[in-house]
């Protein structure tokens, strides 16, 4: 075992041992946990808009704030409106066979959960899941993208400022830090990235046998539209939904629409 996965495995020991010192978190904890990250991020938006500046070249801090800022607040905010809801035991029917008996739906932590980000969306694709994962009860490790170095750094200095590391842990790291990553045995493993690094993920995690994944690709703009619908307001919206999720390169293909 190499010194990085020494160290992985270090860290995922520790989350896991406090995770079954306190398996069911109560409600107080949970909203605790989910201010500190609602705190992490209305505090720091402008750093972080910074240093995903830095790494794109030149992304504006209001598309920042926009697209990832209120969007992460957003989601942190709705998990503690709703966590006492989502903690309630849910009521379920029996089978006549087993009458006058009652079935009940007890949602319970899955434990140490892993988050994969990408780099295009590094805040709101690592914090957001973190924050279903805190309301749910479980502890949680973020590997960051190596591919936005200044955004990643930035926010494992704040994971580490706001939350202990068996509460929350983010690492940075290569692909071989993604790969030693995703073979800890996660109670859920969450990807989000494209499909030749998502098949490589959960081949790692196939190996370690983790519980649960939840893999979603973006290396694929899939759209469906009727044929009676208006051409060229289609490819408008079209085109305005491929800038805002992919954030790169992109090729104009109005012209024909227009013409029609």
């Amino acid at each position: 075992m190499t010194a990085l996965a020494e160290s992985l495995q270090e860290i995922f020991e520790r989350q896991q041992a406090a995770q079954q010192a306190d398996p069911y978190p109560d409600l107080a904890t949970r909203r605790r946990r989910l201010a500190a990250l609602e705190t992490l991020v209305a505090d720091n938006l402008e750093r972080i808009a910074q240093a995903i500046n830095e790494d794109f070249g030149r992304r504006p801090e209001r598309e920042t704030r926009l697209l990832e800022g209120f969007p992460t607040l957003a989601a942190i905010r709705n998990a503690k409106r709703y966590v006492k809801k989502w903690m309630r035991p849910q009521r379920r029917l029996a089978s006549r066979w087993l009458l006058p008996g009652r079935s009940l739906l007890l949602p319970q932590p899955l434990g140490v959960v892993g988050i994969v980000s990408p780099w295009n969306y590094p805040m709101s694709l690592s914090l957001s899941p973190l924050a279903a994962a805190l309301a749910a009860g479980n502890r949680a490790m973020l590997k960051l993208s190596e591919v936005t170095p200044r955004t990643s750094a930035e926010l494992a200095a704040l994971v580490a400022k706001y939350f202990r590391d068996d509460e929350v842990a983010a690492v940075q790291g290569d692909a071989a830090a993604g790969a030693a990553f995703s073979r800890l045995p996660f109670g859920h493993l969450l990807f989000t990235g494209v499909g030749r690094v998502g098949r490589e993920v959960m081949r790692a995690a196939a190996d370690k046998q983790i519980a649960e994944g939840l893999l979603e690709r973006w290396d694929e703009f899939v759209a469906a539209a009727l044929h009676e619908a208006n051409e060229w307001h289609r490819a408008t919206r079209l085109t305005f939904r491929w800038l805002i999720r992919r954030n790169g390169p992109w090729r104009s293909l109005c012209e024909k629409a227009k013409a029609g």
